[in-house]
């Protein structure tokens, strides 16, 4: 078993990613629970510019890995993958998908302000403005100091008619 990951590790700074591929696999399906090798191999598919593929390996490894600093990592990473799949396509103008992305993101990283505030824009640009504003609710506990988020609280509101929400909006904002 360690044999097989120390050949994957090898010919992963070789630069034979396949071969490298097919070791770590080795030691996964003999060890599910190997975090390190499933970390290697989710790396290897992101060079490899498989992304589905690293998400799938990294979700393995939070799954597996829980609170462990594998675990914590595997997260980190896949946040990151998350949130330029979700920027790349925002761009595209595919927001659902990026709504989606955003979504899968937060299920691993639910306290990203980042990631709430993107998928409140989306919503804002949509004309979901509850959805805009629940997320714009969470933004303001995870990052109160956010004036954008304020703002953009306030216009939702001006454009519902409730002005008393939207100048207190507002004042937070100034």
């Amino acid at each position: 078993l360690q044999a097989n990951y120390q050949v994957g590790q090898i010919f992963q700074q070789q630069g034979s990613l396949l071969e490298a591929e097919a070791a770590f696999k080795k030691v996964l399906h003999v060890k599910p629970d190997h975090l390190e090798a499933g970390m290697k191999l989710a790396q290897l598919y992101f060079d490899l510019a498989q992304e589905n593929k690293a998400i799938v390996t990294l979700e393995h490894v939070v799954e597996k890995g829980g609170d462990a600093a594998l675990g914590k990592e595997a997260v980190s990473k896949l946040s990151r993958l998350y949130q330029r799949r979700a920027e790349r396509l925002s761009k595209a103008g595919e927001s659902e998908f990026a709504i989606r992305e955003y979504k899968a993101l937060l299920k691993y990283d639910p306290d990203n302000a980042a990631a709430h505030y993107s998928l409140a824009l989306l919503f804002t640009t949509l004309k979901r403005m509850d959805e805009a504003l629940e997320e714009f609710r969470i933004v303001t506990r995870l990052a109160p100091d956010n004036n954008g988020t304020y703002l953009n609280m306030a216009k939702i509101h001006a454009q519902k008619g409730r002005f008393r929400q939207a100048a207190e909006s507002y004042a937070y904002a100034v």
